[in-house]
């Protein structure tokens, strides 16, 4: 499976879509996605990882670090990651602080 990056927005509500495995290849399109809602007044982030097969240390930390600066009170939400995924978004620091959704 090819790695797929991209994301959508509704309001102030942005879905990430990820497909794949988030290697340290697809870490600029997906930092370059990241810096794009630093402009934004982003509520809501949801993070789908259903298709995610694989994720870096680097993706993990652009995505904890997206979370970071985002407004105080917004929600994350990361929906349908695999065990192993969620055991690294865990290690990485997000898991503690972002709803789960299957």
């Amino acid at each position: 499976m090819s790695t797929s990056v991209y994301a959508g927005s509704h309001g102030r509500s942005t879905t990430i879509h990820l497909a794949g495995e988030v290697d340290d290849e697809a870490l600029p399109r997906l930092r370059d996605l990241l810096d794009e809602l630093g402009g934004r007044q982003v509520r809501r982030l949801v993070i789908e990882l259903r298709e995610v097969t694989g994720l870096s240390p680097g993706a993990v930390r652009a995505l904890v670090y997206a979370q970071q600066r985002l407004p105080a009170g917004a929600e994350v939400i990361v929906v349908g990651a695999r065990p192993s995924v969620m055991a690294a978004l865990a290690l990485g620091g997000l898991g503690g602080t972002a709803t789960l959704a299957s």
